[in-house]
């Protein structure tokens, strides 16, 4: 029995011995293993950096299991479309992460925006004085009422179009897959009472959609195009809004956030500037017509639309190549209302009415922000 006790303690001590000396040479001449990542910073339309562990990464070895965060920055009415060799964020498209594991070339694609126009350049911004005509100068508004002293815009672009009741569809479709909720789902474009049987087509504006629906479509949209975490209309928890059946006086209260990239409707100076051609110096800049002193030139009105809208491409633009910023559908604005009656601004006049009502000054307050027509539309635009 007693040489059973010595073989068991000598076998013990044997495997004790093994297992220190493997933990020895193991841990002796150790080298972690390491991968080459590459990637390219600059392209066509836009830039690409990294970062690991929160410092700067231009690319070489890393060792395996770290994760580096990749960051593009498109140019202005660029989108970042696709990763390669990255994962995506699906909250926000412009971020991507890769955990190593193997050599990996890094790469992104860059799309264009189609139909928007830059009115402020990035780095850049706009003074627009404010006065009489008589003065060189112009009555504007911010948030519906007349400022009284020079307005600064900052860095902006804006759809060369209303939005045509296609891409509205488009759009819709998909959000109502996200879990987006719209009490209008508008219609192809819109007539007068008195031509029942017209026929329109899908580039058209969408019309009989409300200021809400509209703002609904904007963060649908945004997180279809950038990724969730850019969505513009936000309760005040920060959550984007996906319906537009919202009450008024909640949906007053949403947090305009215009850092964010994504799209919106723009504010009541941004459209005016952009209606006038965005130069302050420029001679277009006091027509009375959006490109045009005459309205019969660019302005689709009753008198020229026969009661019906046209393509929202259709007609001569301004200098910018904005289409139908007098006539065809009214506009809705942007502009927050916490001070004011829940009244909605639109501008821009409409097929629906007279030539009085293009001119680039002429403004209307509609009655609630659940209110449709089929005459009212939009037009999106985004910060820079």
């Amino acid at each position: 029995m007693k040489n059973i006790e010595k073989y068991l303690l000598f076998f013990m001590f044997l495997i004790c011995f093994a297992c220190k000396h493997d933990k020895g040479t193991s841990n002796e001449g150790v080298s972690t293993k390491q991968y080459e990542i590459t990637f390219s910073k600059t392209y066509d339309n836009g830039l690409l950096t990294a970062t690991i562990d929160g410092k700067v990464f231009e690319g070489g070895k890393v060792e395996k299991g770290k994760t580096i965060i990749f960051t593009a920055k498109p140019k202005p009415c660029f989108v970042t479309s696709n990763w390669i060799g990255a994962e995506k964020n699906e909250n926000n498209f412009n971020k991507a992460s890769l955990i190593v594991n193997e050599d990996k070339t890094v790469s992104v694609e860059f799309i264009e925006i189609s139909d928007m126009k830059v009115v402020v350049s990035p780095e850049t911004s706009l003074t627009i004085g404010y006065g009489e005509p008589k003065d060189g100068k112009w009555k504007i508004h911010h948030r519906g009422k007349k400022v009284e002293e020079d307005f600064v815009l900052y860095p902006y672009a804006i759809a060369t179009t209303e939005v045509s009741y296609k891409l509205w569809k488009e759009v819709l479709d998909w959000a109502k897959t996200k879990g987006y909720v719209f009490v209008n789902e508008g219609r192809m474009g819109g007539h007068t009472n008195d031509a029942p049987n017209t026929q329109h087509n899908e580039l058209e504006p969408v019309t009989e959609i409300s200021w809400r629906d509209a703002i609904v479509w904007c963060n649908a949209y945004t997180e279809k195009t950038f990724g969730i975490d850019e969505c513009v209309y936000c309760d005040a928890t920060g959550k984007p809004l996906k319906d537009s059946r919202k009450h008024v006086e909640f949906l007053i209260d949403f947090e305009y956030t215009q850092s964010r990239l994504g799209f919106r409707l723009p504010t009541e100076p941004e459209w005016e500037a952009a209606a006038r051609g965005g130069d302050t110096s420029a001679q277009d800049w006091s027509y009375k017509y959006a490109g045009s002193n005459s309205g019969d030139e660019v302005a689709w009105d009753i008198s020229k639309s026969r009661g019906k809208t046209c393509k929202v491409n259709e007609g001569k633009p301004n200098r910018l190549g904005l289409y139908n910023m007098s006539g065809n559908v009214y506009e809705f604005l942007g502009d927050k209302f916490k001070d004011d009656l829940p009244r909605p601004l639109i501008r821009s006049g409409s097929f629906y009415g007279d030539l009085e009502r293009c001119e680039v000054k002429y403004r209307v307050q509609i009655t609630q922000l659940d209110t449709s027509h089929v005459s009212f539309g939009f037009r999106i635009a985004f910060s820079l």
